[in-house]
């Protein structure tokens, strides 16, 4: 089920982009697209100006007065590491959070069109933010608890390439949460949309892989990637929604 589900989310993409064009929805686009470059700048410049302290803090650590240099250059690579890890995660929360007005339109046209009707149940832009923060606070703080240890044990060679992908996928899985949660804020409360996303982890996993590897595309990944993750999630909400 998993399985077929993650490869179901992946295919839902063509379909997503398809109708993002077909229906004349890229122009929902600016918004959060200036909402992602301002968060990313924010980001990296805060990035910039803690690494050292971040670095420093680690060398403090090593007791002895040889090697210091060398213990240095390895806790400024750590602290910058560490930062770039974690400015990742919290960028795309804090961005699908304060997206989340401006694609709940997108969600809504996708699915009035694949349904044929009009949704009876529209959501207003305060409770469409509302709902997005509380989402997406919430999956911040279980990415962070269950990627933390997976960073340090990372640091032992022999598990750093099996830690890598398991902190990738579960990035890629709260990434696809908040991408189906534009369309499941319409049909279900908090609490049962969360346990709809947990029946459904393969379509999360999935969107949210797609998700992960567009942002890797310098610029236009970010441009791109909420309008189409969001259009993708959509039909995957409708193909499987009783």
């Amino acid at each position: 089920m998993f399985f077929a589900d993650f490869k179901s989310a992946i295919s839902d993409y063509g379909e997503g982009f398809k109708l993002l064009s077909q229906l004349r929805l890229w122009k929902f686009i600016l918004v959060p697209a200036l909402i992602a470059l301002l968060v990313a700048a924010g980001i990296v410049w805060g990035s910039i100006e803690l690494a050292p302290f971040i670095g420093g803090y680690i060398a403090d650590i090593w007791p002895f007065s040889f090697w210091e240099n060398t213990i240095r250059s390895i806790a400024d690579f750590m602290g910058g590491a560490l930062l770039v890890i974690f400015g990742i995660i919290v960028f795309r929360h804090v961005v699908m959070a304060f997206s989340g007005p401006f694609m709940t339109p997108i969600s809504q046209k996708i699915e009035d069109h694949l349904r044929g009707q009009k949704t009876e149940s529209e959501i207003g832009f305060m409770t469409s933010l509302v709902r997005s923060i509380r989402i997406n606070v919430r999956n911040l703080l279980v990415e962070i608890l269950a990627t933390v240890p997976f960073m340090l044990l990372g640091l032992v060679p022999v598990f750093n390439i099996l830690c890598t992908i398991l902190i990738f996928f579960f990035g890629a899985y709260f990434a696809g949460f908040g991408n189906l949660d534009y369309t499941l804020e319409r049909h279900y409360k908090y609490r049962d949309s969360v346990k709809w996303v947990q029946n459904h982890r393969g379509l999360a996993t999935g969107n949210g892989t797609v998700f992960m590897l567009i942002l890797l595309i310098p610029v236009i990944g970010i441009l791109l990637v909420l309008p189409l993750s969001c259009a993708a999630a959509t039909v995957s909400v409708v193909n499987n929604k009783n």
